[in-house]
Formats: C-alpha cells, structure tokens, sequence
C-alpha cells in the first residue's frame, strides 16, 4: 500500500513538472509548494485518521483563517477538508 501511495505523489510530481514545462516561466513558489504537498498528503494517508474531536478542532481553526480561501490553504494549498483528517497532518502557520 505505500508504495503505490509513493508512486502516485511520484506521478503527481512529474505531472506538475511536465505542465509547468508547457507554459513560459514556471512559478517556481508554486512548483515547490505543490512537490510539498504531494510529500506532506503521502505521509498523513500513511498515518491514518485523527479522532472526530481532533478534526472538528482543526476544521474549527481552519473555518476562521486569513489563509483560507473558499476551503483551500493558501499557505500549503491543500484542501482544508482533507487535510485536517489525517494523524500527521500540521497546518503550515503552526495553529495546530
């Protein structure tokens, strides 16, 4: 189960890679957060699911956030109801 958890954010990597590469300049600010994410994802599936009071914790914090935009984490630009499931989960402005 975890490698192909690895060979999908392998895929996802090479996929971001391949479009960046389409289009002029790459954002490279973009490029590095998205190649994070995919790591950060990776490791929290792999970890397993935080208890209910854990996750509506976190939504809770997550609901009230200058970096939410419309559900998404501007800051690590995950979506926010997925990414507060997980055990290994961390929010990128350390308010969990």
């Amino acid at each position: 189960m975890k490698q192909i958890i690895v060979l999908v954010a392998a895929l996802i990597i090479i996929s971001v890679m391949v479009m960046c590469n389409c289009q002029q300049q790459p954002n490279t600010n973009i490029v590095v957060k998205l190649v994070k994410g995919v790591k950060n994802i990776t490791k929290a599936v792999i970890s397993g699911y935080a208890k209910s009071p854990v996750i509506a914790n976190r939504q809770s914090i997550c609901n009230t956030c200058q970096y939410n935009n419309n559900g998404q984490c501007s800051e690590c630009l995950c979506v926010i109801s997925i990414k507060t499931l997980f055990v290994n989960s961390s929010c990128p402005a350390k308010k969990w």
